[in-house]
């Protein structure tokens, strides 16, 4: 129980973490709708090098800088961040899991073709036989309900997408899939995979 606590709050910190940037990023965003808004484009400017006689930014600058790649940004990366942390959580998972199906295998007094060799078919991380989100979805396979697969399927593709889709950047990519929800919702899915996976829990 301790461990499944340790995992949640794992999975929280990922939460608190893009809040507190969301929350950062919502201050000098709703300060472009008042007139401090000035403070912000001046600070800005010394950071990325404009100087004096370079057109200083504007209030639609600044404000499309916000809507158009702040904020769109901000979500990508706290996606994968809670994706990186699932996986991390599901390998240990595999890990414990190997350890005791191999430890099975091994005490099985059962002839059966391979039986000498049984144990190699465990996967585990360790062996590299499980090293992405797509591998944990083919294992899970049929062991989800069908809305839940579903929502972690739209999870693998949005992922891959942002992992290696995503650094060709055309106007009218038509492979792009939409996000999978709000970064909430997801970690609810997540925590509910781990739910599944998990015995008595």
């Amino acid at each position: 129980m301790e461990k499944i606590r340790y995992e949640r709050r794992k999975l929280e910190k990922v939460l608190e973490i893009y809040h507190a940037l969301k929350l950062s990023c919502k201050l000098p965003r709703d300060s472009i709708k008042r007139s401090s808004w000035q403070n912000f484009a001046h600070e800005l400017a010394i950071k990325t090098g404009r100087t004096v006689g370079d057109v200083p930014y504007s209030k639609k600058e600044l404000e499309d800088l916000f809507d158009n790649s702040v904020t769109p940004i901000l979500y990508e990366i706290s996606f994968l961040d809670l994706v990186r942390v699932f996986e991390h959580i599901v390998f240990d998972l595999v890990d414990n899991a190997s350890g005791k199906i191999e430890k099975i295998i091994k005490e099985s007094k059962e002839a059966y073709p391979f039986h000498r060799c049984a144990a190699s078919f465990v996967k585990s991380p360790t062996k590299r036989d499980i090293t992405n989100l797509g591998h944990i979805q083919e294992i899970l396979a049929g062991h989800l309900t069908p809305d839940l697969d579903k929502k972690l399927d739209r999870i693998v593709k949005y992922r891959n997408w942002l992992a290696h889709g995503n650094r060709f950047k055309y106007e009218d990519r038509k492979d792009q899939p939409t996000p999978p929800g709000e970064i909430e919702e997801i970690a609810e899915i997540l925590e509910e995979i781990l739910r599944r996976i998990r015995p008595n829990s």
